[in-house]
């Protein structure tokens, strides 16, 4: 009884796993258009074909690719130019804030909130200039993930400088610390939290572009 289970629970993810991965993207880019600026609705057609192939391997192959093509093209050129671009004006403008005397309360309140909003606005203005929402999450998380070893930079570099002035002094919020400012600033903890508070916002950012960019052209 067990195996005739397992083999109808095996079927039944084999069929439902690709068709849910094409409705997904197909939700997340909604109506694209043709080479004749006609509406089509891209993502019911290929729902419609992959209902015609019955070979497990080869439906999530199809459902696969058709993800990636109703996500649109990658163009990680532009996209590392870009994040490249924005991690290194955020770092600049960072370790500009620390020196001139900005962040005397630490940088941490700097770099938790300022990046949300420079990385949502990476992820909508790069989904609308495509229009692209694969393009808009490429650039915005590549920003995301440059900009954090941006930050990590700055923090080890700024830490050594407030050292010189200041020996128990945190970078990240100003206060006094037991450990090295160098160490407590570049502890995996923060480096994570970083990442985790960070991540959403580009992907935000791309949806709400692509969405945006749909809305004007129906």
């Amino acid at each position: 009884m067990t195996p005739r289970i397992s083999g109808w629970t095996a079927g039944l993810v084999a069929v439902s796993v690709p068709a849910r991965l094409v409705t997904a993207a197909a939700t997340l880019t909604g109506e694209r258009r043709s080479s004749g600026g006609d509406e089509v609705n891209w993502g019911a057609a290929l729902s419609a074909e992959l209902t015609t192939i019955t070979v497990p391997r080869e439906r999530r192959r199809f459902a696969a690719g058709a993800a990636l093509a109703l996500l649109g093209r990658p163009r990680w050129r532009v996209s590392l130019a870009v994040a490249a671009a924005v991690s290194v004006a955020f770092g600049a403008g960072l370790l500009g804030v620390s020196r001139a005397g900005l962040g005397g309360e630490g940088l941490a309140s700097v770099t938790l909130l300022l990046p949300p909003v420079v990385l949502f606005a990476t992820g909508d203005i790069a989904a609308r200039s495509t229009p692209s929402l694969r393009f808009g999450l490429e650039t915005g998380l590549l920003a995301a993930f440059l900009s954090l070893i941006a930050v990590a930079l700055v923090y080890g570099i700024e830490a050594a400088h407030w050292y010189l002035l200041a020996p128990d002094v945190s970078v990240l919020d100003g206060d006094h610390v037991e450990l090295g400012s160098a160490r407590a600033a570049l502890h995996p903890v923060i480096i994570l939290v970083h990442l985790v508070f960070w991540t959403p916002w580009p992907i935000v950012g791309a949806v709400t572009g692509a969405r945006s960019t749909r809305a004007t052209t129906s």
